[in-house]
C-alpha cells in the first residue's frame, strides 16, 4: 500500500510539475506569452507569463507547450495588465537558489507554483503584442478598481491601507510601523 501510494505520488508530481528542459532552444530569438500575474513596483515589475510560442531567426513561429515563466524587469510599464500578450528576447534560465545560508528553497517554492524558468530583462525589451479578455484579466481589473475606490475614499490613509490589506490581500501599503502594531495586537 505504501509503495503504491508513493508511486502514485511520483506520477502525480511528474504530471503536475513543468518539464526541466528549456522550452526555448538556442535558435529561438523571441518568446511570446500571456501575462497571468503582474506586480508593479516603483522601478521594476515581476510577472508570471505563460509561454505560448517562440520565433526563430527566420521569424518562423513555433508552438510551445504551455510553460509558466517568472519574468522580471528593470523599469516598469504601467500600461501592462493581466491578460496582455507580451514578447521578449528568449534567454530562459532555470530557477536557482541564491546559496545564502538559511534561505528559502526557491526552486521548490517556484516548482510548487508550476514555474521552472526565470528571466530578467529591461522593460524596453518587453513588447505588448495584444490582449486576450479572460476571466483572469477581468478579475484583475475588478480588483484594481476596488483598490482604487478604497484609496480615493474619505477614510483616513491608515484605514484605507488596512482595508486594502484585509479585503484585497495587498499588504504593500502597510508600513513597518503599522505592521508591528498589528503583529503586537495579534492581527
Amino acid at each position: 500500500v505504501t509503495l503504491t501510494g508513493f508511486a502514485l505520488g511520483q506520477l502525480a508530481m511528474s504530471l503536475w510539475m513543468p518539464s526541466i528542459a528549456p522550452p526555448c532552444s538556442a535558435d529561438h530569438k523571441q518568446a511570446v506569452g500571456e501575462v497571468r500575474q503582474l506586480v508593479k513596483h516603483d522601478f521594476s515589475m515581476t510577472m508570471v507569463v505563460e509561454l505560448q510560442w517562440a520565433l526563430d531567426s527566420s521569424r518562423t513561429a513555433h508552438s510551445l507547450p504551455p510553460t509558466l515563466i517568472d519574468l522580471s524587469t528593470r523599469g516598469c510599464d504601467y500600461t501592462l495588465h493581466v491578460g496582455d500578450a507580451v514578447a521578449w528576447p528568449c534567454a530562459l534560465q532555470p530557477v536557482r537558489n541564491m546559496g545564502n545560508p538559511c534561505e528559502v528553497d526557491r526552486v521548490a517554492l517556484m516548482r510548487h507554483q508550476g514555474i521552472a524558468f526565470t528571466q530578467h530583462i529591461g522593460v524596453k525589451e518587453l513588447w505588448r503584442v495584444g490582449h486576450r479578455n479572460s476571466l483572469m484579466s477581468w478579475m484583475a481589473q475588478q480588483r484594481a478598481r476596488l483598490i482604487q475606490r478604497i484609496l480615493v475614499s474619505d477614510l483616513s490613509p491608515v484605514s484605507q491601507h488596512f482595508l486594502v490589506a484585509v479585503m484585497m490581500g495587498d499588504r504593500q501599503l502597510i508600513d513597518s510601523e503599522q505592521r508591528d502594531t498589528f503583529v503586537h495586537a495579534g492581527i
